[in-house]
Formats: C-alpha cells, sequence, structure tokens
C-alpha cells in the first residue's frame, strides 16, 4: 500500500520544490503545469523481520522466503508526493 502526502506550494516555488525533491530521492512520474506526483520505493524489510521469517520459513526454503519478503516490503512500502499549485489559474 502507497503511502500518499500532499505538499502545496506557490507557482514560483514549484520547479523548485519538485528539483529538491528529485535530489532527495524521488523519482518524477508525471507533470503538469500545476500538480506533479513523485514516488519513493520503500525499504527491503526490517532486520527482525528477516530472522524472523528465515527462523520460521527460510532454514526449509533455502532463503527464498527472505527474497520474497524483502520484494514485498519494497513494493509495499513505497510513497507517492503530490506537490499542488496552491494559486489559481491565470487566464
Amino acid at each position: 500500500m502507497t503511502d500518499t502526502s500532499v505538499m502545496r506550494v506557490k507557482q514560483e516555488a514549484f520547479q523548485q520544490s519538485i528539483e529538491d525533491k528529485t535530489v532527495e530521492g524521488w523519482e518524477l512520474a508525471s507533470s503538469n503545469d500545476r500538480v506533479a506526483i513523485l514516488h519513493k520505493k520503500g525499504g527491503y524489510g526490517s532486520v527482525l523481520g528477516h530472522i524472523l521469517v528465515f527462523i520460521f520459513l527460510g532454514w526449509w526454503t533455502l532463503l527464498i522466503a527472505n527474497v520474497i519478503y524483502a520484494g514485498v516490503s519494497h513494493m509495499r512500502n513505497g510513497k507517492e508526493l503530490q506537490i499542488k499549485v496552491t494559486d489559481p489559474p491565470t487566464a
């Protein structure tokens, strides 16, 4: 499940906000003159989670269960950021 956040900025700060977030590791998914959508992938699971998966499943699945746990964690813990312009559109 992707965690979605919204950031509201003025038109003058729109492009700079997109550039700042890409420097922080966000990837630009789509953009127009009023809205930009950025994505950031999640982690690969906690150390404790990997240990528990190994204890209960890993020893007989030859660590394939740990690889699956890492992949699921990576996909489920992603984030989405929407940067929106708050100024009314000019005619």
